[in-house]
Formats: structure tokens, sequence, C-alpha cells
């Protein structure tokens, strides 16, 4: 189709490619660059319709009222910008949301022939108008307006003063006005049009404090270092009322800086190291001047010495009313001699300074109405004296069953946040030669790997290395505890002290199922150090055993875990006398927990000449169908017992005839 209409004369094709698009909601593809508005195109006829207001408020609803007679297929366009016709609108309505001049474009179909028509509408603005109202001496305040584009568009602003008196002026002048009372007032102010009823902006409003006199003058509160290079001013004064602030460095003429609303609080940058000074200053509408004291930061310095914090800083530079010195150490108070002299600089801390340890000091001053403190400054304490000795020292191996030996100490007047680190030495025997295992940074344990937990005990000793190279004695020694089955009683352990001086106050057997693992009982020894499981017991085999040590004060420190294996009793014969008297001829062991058993016997030369693996069946002294000469002959014999133990013998055996 659209081939179609391109031969056609460009007058044509507009008219067709209109009626297409109003009947077909078809797009046209014949593009007009001139404003339809402006210049008739060829073929388009007038229409006409008008609106219910060429000049309108914001929000307001606006509709056509009008439209020439025998207009057909009518549609709007209520913001046309010029360029190719748009399809428009059935709708004869709308409501404009933003302000500004809109062109409103008709189109319809008169006798045949496409109508265009056009309308131009102002849509005003009904922004809140911004101000501020100050207060002056005698109840006088002052009113000052902050125009923007829209808001300077208004021919007739109101003044509502909040005490029954309402001001229309017809340009956004600054204004003031006189009370008769003092109190505090809602100032409203509302933007309009003269030539518009009813078409007015949005009512903005401000509360002002008025009295017969301005009370008091401006001033800090409060200025609070935060580092090197910023610190908090915070003002007081009367809220919504705006000082001056003058700035500089301490002996310097100070320089208007910025504006700051007072009752606020705000940050400044300084620079780092300087005394920075500060001054408010209040001008109200009535140009009167109101000051507050000079207030200056209070930059200091903290030198680490021996067993000496050093702090220092310059005599307060400021005006006012000068009261008192005062400075913390981690939050704590810090003596300072003639604390109430402004030219005081400095003062010494020397109480109980720990090598390593941070130190953060704060110097406050009263001056007048103001709370003034410095930064934070933090040092390492610096103390070239001996270290403490680590005590009490502690030792276990770890109770969840792995081959390591935890070590725990306690640190005099050390804290995990000082610099420091500890020792670690290990031996044997608690009296044998020690050599360092391990050099632990900031910390009260350690945590020994390196160990065969169940091989032997293990003796620790600890000492305490400060920042400042000093080192302390080694401490008191301290054992693991060292499970095993050495003891003739059966097990036993190790009696060196896992609690150092502190010593143990009873031991604890603790009996565990050899496959869940899990505890069966636990039972009080008192001091004893050896245990006798029943060896004729099978089910002795079946668990494992632990020690746990109590110290005095019910602290615990578990041994290794032990699997007690009691040996069976075996007879085993060193002769016998194969001479068919039915006394000792038959070479044969004697047990009675034996389940399985291997016997094999060598001749001298060790050839094998017998084996059996019946306990009731033994060597008759015969090698087949001879017997065998008298002499010596070597005997092994494997044993499986009923608690599934294996056991090996070997021996000589004599032969006797």
């Amino acid at each position: 189709m659209y081939s179609i209409l391109s031969r056609l004369p460009r007058s044509h094709f507009a008219i067709c490619c209109w009626l297409l698009a109003m009947l077909y909601r078809l797009p046209c593809a014949y593009s007009q660059a001139n404003d339809y508005c402006k210049t008739l195109p060829d073929k388009y006829v007038s229409g006409g319709f008008a609106l219910s207001s060429t000049t309108v408020c914001q929000g307001d609803l606006v509709k056509v009222i009008y439209e020439a007679p025998g207009l057909s297929q009518v549609r709007y366009t209520f913001d046309y910008r010029g360029g190719e016709l748009p399809f428009g609108n059935s709708s004869s309505e709308t409501t404009y949301l933003q302000p500004g001049e809109f062109t409103v474009l008709q189109q319809a179909v008169s006798g045949g022939k496409p109508t265009l028509a056009c309308s131009k509408i102002t849509v005003l603005a009904t922004d809140p108008i911004s101000f501020s109202v100050s207060s002056c001496l005698a109840r006088r305040v002052s009113l000052n307006f902050f125009p923007t584009p829209r808001t300077s568009a208004y021919s007739r602003i109101s003044i509502n003063w909040g005490d029954g008196v309402v001001e229309l002026i017809s340009l956004m002048t600054d204004r003031t006005h006189q009370y008769t009372k003092d109190g505090k007032y809602t100032v409203i102010v509302t933007g309009g049009y003269a030539t518009i009823t009813g078409c007015k902006g949005a009512s903005n409003q401000r509360s002002v404090d008025v009295s017969a006199l301005l009370t008091g003058n401006p001033y800090f509160s409060r200025v609070q270092g935060i580092n090197d290079t910023s610190v908090v001013l915070s003002v007081e004064g009367q809220a919504g009322v705006y000082s001056v602030l003058w700035r500089g460095a301490a002996g310097n003429s100070l320089q208007s800086n910025s504006t700051v609303e007072e009752g606020k609080a705000f940050t400044m940058t300084i620079p780092v190291g300087q005394t920075t000074c500060f001054q408010l200053r209040r001008q109200n509408a009535c140009q009167q001047l109101t000051q507050s004291d000079i207030v200056c930061t209070l930059p200091i310095s903290v030198n680490a010495l021996d067993n000496l914090n050093k702090i220092t800083w310059q005599a307060y530079k400021g005006s006012g009313v000068f009261k008192a010195w005062s400075a913390t150490r981690n939050g704590n108070p810090v003596t300072i001699l003639n604390f109430t002299d402004a030219t005081t600089s400095s003062v010494n801390d020397n109480a109980a300074i720990v090598c390593g340890r941070q130190y953060c000091y704060e110097l406050s001053a009263d001056v007048g109405q103001t709370h003034i403190r410095s930064a934070p400054v933090c040092v390492r304490g610096v103390n070239s004296s001996s270290q403490p000795i680590p005590n009490p020292l502690f030792v276990t191996i770890n109770p969840n069953g792995q081959d390591e030996a935890i070590i725990e100490t306690t640190l005099p007047q050390i804290s995990l946040t000082d610099q420091f680190t500890i020792n670690v030495s290990r031996s044997v025997m608690p009296f044998d030669v020690y050599s360092t295992v391990a050099t632990v940074p900031r910390s009260y344990s350690y945590l020994d790997k390196s160990i065969q937990a169940a091989a032997q005990p293990y003796c620790y000793r600890v000492a305490l290395q400060s920042a400042c190279s000093t080192t302390s004695a080694l401490s008191e020694s301290v054992c693991t505890l060292w499970l095993s089955g050495n003891s003739s009683a059966g097990i036993g352990w190790s009696n060196y002290s896992p609690f150092g001086s502190e010593g143990v106050r009873t031991y604890l057997l603790r009996r565990y199922d050899r496959n869940s693992g899990q505890l069966i009982d636990e039972k009080p020894l008192g001091r004893i150090t050896s245990f006798d499981p029943d060896p004729t017991n099978p089910s002795s085999s079946t668990y494992l055993y632990q020690i746990v040590a109590v110290s005095q004060n019910n602290r615990l420190s578990f041994s290794n875990v032990y699997h007690f294996k009691p040996r069976i009793n075996v007879l085993i014969p060193t002769a016998f006398t194969p001479n068919g008297d039915g006394d000792n001829d038959v070479f044969i062991f004697k047990s009675s927990q034996v389940r399985a058993c291997v016997i094999l016997i060598y001749d001298r030369w060790g050839n094998l000449i017998f084996r059996s693996t019946d306990q009731t069946t033994g060597w008759d002294g015969r090698i087949g169908e001879q017997d065998a000469p008298a002499g010596a002959y070597h005997y092994q014999i494997n044993i499986s017992s009923t608690t599934d133990e294996d056991q090996f013998y070997q021996g000589r055996l004599m032969l006797v005839r």
C-alpha cells in the first residue's frame, strides 16, 4: 500500500496518510519537519475549538468546551511539539502535572477534508516558597526569601505572621515584622497569581521564637578532636539561626570560613599538628553583632621513654575563662600538676608502664561554656625492667584423643593487646635439658603437635619475652600424664605434676568402650599412680583407659588413651622324658585362655621336625616312626587368646632319655 501512496503528489500523500492513520491506526511513513500549528499543510482546512482556560494552575483539569460545527473523528494532542502529526487521543480533557507552555493540537474531518487547529495554554507552577525567619531585638523578626525560577513567577504572595496579621506583597523582597508579645510563632508563606483566582502554590512555614531581648550569644559547647586532621564542633544558640564561623591558626587573625546553623554539630578539617582556633559571629536582621569566645584545638604529642610516657601540648591559646586541664590514659584519669593553670603544657605518666602495651591519651580543657578535648594519641610502652615469670603453668593431652599437648600459662600484668611472645621449651623429664620448640606471639597458650603422647611423657617450661627484648626466667616445669602398661600392677602413669607447684589433688580412672569410644565409668583413685585391671577377666582387654588428674583448684589434665592387653597365663616345660612311664612323656604347654595355636619343634640344625595346631596334641619325642635322639631342641608357639590377643613364645627344650 505504501508503494502506491509513494507515487502520489506530496500533498495527496499527506492527506491519504492521515486518513489511513485515522481509520486504520497505521503509522504515517511521510515525515513533515514543519510545525503544523504555524503552517497549514496542503489540502488541510482549519478546524476550531476553545479551552476552558488558556492559563491554569499546575494540577488543574483542562477541558475542550467548544468545537467548530461539522467536525467528525476529532482527536486531541495536549502536548504537541511540532514535526510529524501524532495520532492523538479521543479524550477532550487532561490534567497538566508539570508547569510550562504547552500546545494543544486538534485533528478532525470536515466535509471529507482533514482539519487542523491549535491553541496555546500556560500551566503555572505551585512550588512552595523557600524562606527563613530570624529574630532580632525588641520582638522584631526578619524574613528572607530564597526564590527559584519557578517561584519567581508568583505575582501575589501572602505572609501570615501567626499573630493575626496577614501581609500581601507582589514581589519576593525581604520583609520585617514587629510583634507585640513574646512567644513562639509560625510564619506561613503562600505564593499565588493575581490574574487567576484560586490558583495558589503550596504553603511553607517556619517557626520563630520572639522575645523582647535576643537571649544569649552563640557558643561552642564542645570541641572534640577526632584524629590529626578533623575536629567536631558542637554549636549552641537558637535553632534555625545561622552564625558565621571564623577560623585561623593560633596567634593569627581569624578569617570568615562558612555559615553554620546553631544547635547542630559539624566536622571541620584542620592542619596536622597545628592549633586551630574558631569563633562564632552572629549578625541579626537588625545588623547587631554577637559573638562567642575564641576556642582552640588541643593537639598533643606523646613520647614513650623507659617506664615513662611524656605528654606535651601548647599553653591554651583561646579566650574565655580558663577553668581546668584533665587527661586520661585508656579512659582512666591521669594526674596533672597545676591543672588550673592555662600555661601548663606537659604531664609525665609513669604508673606501671608495661612494655609493648598500647596507651592512648586524651587531653581536655574546660574554658567558659566549652569542653575541649584532643584527638587520642597512642604509643607503645617501653620498659627495660625484667619481665615477670609466667606462672602458674598447665599442660594436658588433648582430651579428644589427638597426639597434641595443650600448654597454657598466666602472664601477670600482661594482656593480649600487648606486644609480647612466649618461648616454649620441652624435655622428657622435669630436670632434664630443655630445648626451645616454639616462639608464640601474643598468646597465653601453645598447641604442641609434634609429640607421641603414648610413647613418653613431655615436660614444658615457658619464658616471657617483651617487645623491649627483655626475657623472663623460665617458669616452673609441668609434664603430661603418660599412661602405659609398664607397671607391675598392670597399668601405671607418670607422677610428674601437669599443674606445677599447684599439685595434684586426686586421679580419676576412666574406662571407654574399645569399639564405640563411649565413656563407661569413672573411678576416683586418690594419689596412687597405678591400677591393676583384673587379668583373669576376659573383658578387661575390651576397654580403653585414661587417667585424669584433678588439681587443687579442680582443673583437669588428661593422659593419653591406653589399650590394656593382659598377658595370658601359659606354662611351658623346659624338658620332657618320653620313656613310656606315663610321666612327662609328651612336650605340651598348658593354658586355659587359648582359642587357637601353632606348635613348631626344630632340631639343632633348624629342621622342622614337628608341627601341631591342637593344644592337646604335643610332641612325643619321635621323628616319623623313629625315636628322636636325646639332646637340645628349639620350640616356637604362636597363641591366639580368647580375648583375641596374639602372643608368641620360643625357647630351648631338652629331650631326656
